[in-house]
């Protein structure tokens, strides 16, 4: 609005705001009918600033209120990350669903639903399995072996300068300890 009292045309506000046309004349068109009433607030700062907010606020938009709010949703990505009960190695959308129903976080949700909240967060919890959440076989051993693997993979910069070679043959077989790129990790 300010760029409008300028006098700067709808095209060059749009292009420097990276806005498109149409918005910027819709704007211009709602300022000058609401403007007008600011004058009457100028002695009510205020006033004068909650009636600016409310006249740049986005109108109502058309179309059917959301099912579900943002609460919910979140709720129902929260349970798509835990680790899912002993009798699931990973989430599916139909788990999820019950599962959701079941804590009383919604009365009733499709698995499509789901989904697309699952697709906004890019988060694909059928493609996990809790390999981490196992049970140890030897909880007195177990500590010094991590140490081992890990001292390995921080030595494995040195190990390779010496044409030593560390193979890994962990569940991540991928990754190659050749750099490290997180030094303090």
């Amino acid at each position: 609005m300010l760029a409008v009292c300028q006098g700067r045309t709808n095209k060059a506000i749009a292009q420097e705001l990276g806005l498109c046309g149409e918005t910027v004349g819709v704007w211009r068109k709602r300022w000058p009918t609401g403007g007008q009433d600011l004058q009457k607030l100028e002695q009510k700062p205020k006033h004068l600033r909650a009636a600016i907010s409310a006249l740049l606020a986005d109108l109502p938009r058309p179309g059917c209120p959301a099912t579900f709010t943002a609460e919910q949703i979140c709720q129902i990505i929260a349970i798509a990350c835990e680790k899912p009960p002993e009798h699931l190695d990973h989430w599916t959308r139909p788990d999820l669903v019950r599962e959701a129903i079941q804590r009383g976080i919604v009365e009733g949700i499709s698995e499509t639903s789901v989904g697309r909240f699952l697709n906004q967060v890019d988060l694909k919890p059928h493609r996990s399995r809790y390999w981490l959440n196992h049970e140890v076989e030897d909880p007195v051993a177990f500590p010094g072996e991590v140490r081992t693997v890990c001292k390995l993979y921080h030595q494995a910069q040195e190990l390779h300068e010496q044409e030593i070679h560390l193979i890994s043959t962990d569940e991540k077989t991928g990754i190659q300890a050749l750099e490290r790129l997180h030094p303090p990790v």
